[in-house]
């Protein structure tokens, strides 16, 4: 009597109910066909509604944020790019005495030739020649080297005059203004990378430039022709030389570049959504491995370091990073990666897509305009076209989804 009664009262909501079509279904004295017809109708738009619903929801997950042009350029403030400068010169008594020194060798000694050859290879290594260390692999007597002290002390006194540190690259031991130094140092000695004048360039009503000069590496041979390697990247993140501005000089060529600039900034409420919705990171919110800080050329990196310590059981000794995981490559580490792990890394444009970084949420780049030789050190000339990109959230799961679903419905 219960069950009859709720089953009445069921039936009497549903008849008289506003939703759409179910009224239809449950209206007395309705013939069963029709009744079919209107159940399958209900059936399929719901079927439809729900096809919407899921698809505004994936798109959420995927394409949650978007670009905005930003356009009150008069409040910009840029950041000063960050410079690497890479020589391949050596000084020639330095490399002798250095020798001499470490393993007390007279330039007369039939190993001497070899020692100082050595010296000036693992000076100028770099991930691009790392074939020339074969050629040592025979002697055992250079096996237990550290090859990181040996690229430093080449490079030491070549400081350049200021704003910059002694760091290990991919393009081994060279001078960097990048903030963050302290990863890559291989010296005691450090300096401020703050420029004189500031590292943001203002934007005004009268000029969007500002310029940043930079002295070379000196040398102490007074007609310097050896080339010097320039690379133009982001202050906040260490070099990547696969994807940095390259230039290469003497220290006799001075020249003037002009860099434009693109910025790219979050908006407040981005970092409520999950890094896979919003493609990308902040830096504080991933350790790496091997770094305590995400950037994407650090990520790159300790990508590349598994895939050395995978090939060759050893992380090549530019990197400077004394881990657990595997130790510092000596010779015969380096000239295993020569074979295998140069290869199927920097030869392969695949690989960075398989070590999936993601670029920071906040990031400058630069691209280059304009180079002119002059008769004054390096300059850089940071041109402003005013663009100025926000990454914004597009809409929210809750306002906008639900609100297509109800209206699908």
């Amino acid at each position: 009597m219960v069950d009859t009664m709720k089953l009445q009262f069921l039936k009497k909501i549903f008849a008289e109910s506003n939703v759409h079509g179910i009224g239809l279904i449950f209206r007395p004295r309705q013939h069963l066909l029709e009744r079919l017809l209107w159940i399958s109708l209900i059936c399929t738009s719901l079927y439809f509604a729900l096809t919407v619903c899921r698809k505004e929801w994936h798109r959420y997950q995927d394409n949650s944020v978007v670009l905005s042009l930003e356009t009150n350029w008069r409040n910009w403030e840029y950041l000063a790019p960050g410079v690497t400068i890479c020589t391949d010169y050596i000084d020639d008594t330095r490399a002798n005495n250095f020798v001499e020194t470490n393993w007390n060798l007279s330039e007369n000694d039939s190993n001497f030739p070899i020692y100082k050859n050595f010296v000036e290879v693992i000076a100028r290594t770099t991930y691009g020649n790392l074939q020339e260390l074969r050629q040592f692999s025979k002697y055992t007597f250079l096996h237990g080297l550290n090859l990181l002290q040996i690229a430093r002390e080449m490079r030491e006194d070549l400081l350049p005059e200021s704003g910059f540190n002694l760091v290990t690259t991919e393009m081994g031991v060279c001078f960097s203004s990048t903030y963050l130094y302290l990863l890559q140092n291989v010296t005691e000695r450090t300096v401020e990378t703050t420029l004189p004048n500031g590292d943001l360039c203002r934007s005004t009503l009268s000029q969007d430039s500002c310029s940043l000069t930079v002295y070379p590496p000196r040398t102490v041979e007074p007609e310097d022709t050896h080339t010097q390697t320039l690379f133009v990247h982001n202050k906040d993140d260490v070099l990547n030389p696969t994807k940095a501005i390259v230039y290469n000089f003497t220290a006799e060529t001075t020249t003037s570049m002009e860099l434009v600039i693109n910025s790219i900034v979050p908006s407040n409420k981005l970092e409520q959504l999950s890094p896979a919705q919003r493609k990308c990171y902040f830096a504080s919110e991933l350790p790496l491995k091997y770094f305590n800080i995400y950037t994407t050329n650090l990520c790159l990196i300790s990508c590349r370091i598994d895939a050395a310590v995978k090939y060759c059981g050893c992380i090549p000794f530019f990197y400077s990073i004394n881990s657990t995981h595997a130790p510092a490559c000596n010779v015969l580490g380096m000239a295993c990666l020569s074979n295998k792990w140069y290869r199927s890394i920097f030869n392969t444009s695949q690989f960075d897509k398989t070590c999936n970084c993601l670029p920071l949420c906040s990031n400058f780049e630069y691209r280059r305009a304009t180079v002119q030789e002059q008769a004054i050190p390096l300059r850089f000339f940071l041109v402003n076209f005013r663009r100025k990109y926000k990454k914004i959230i597009f809409f929210s799961v809750f306002r906008r989804t639900l609100n297509l679903c109800l209206r699908s419905s």
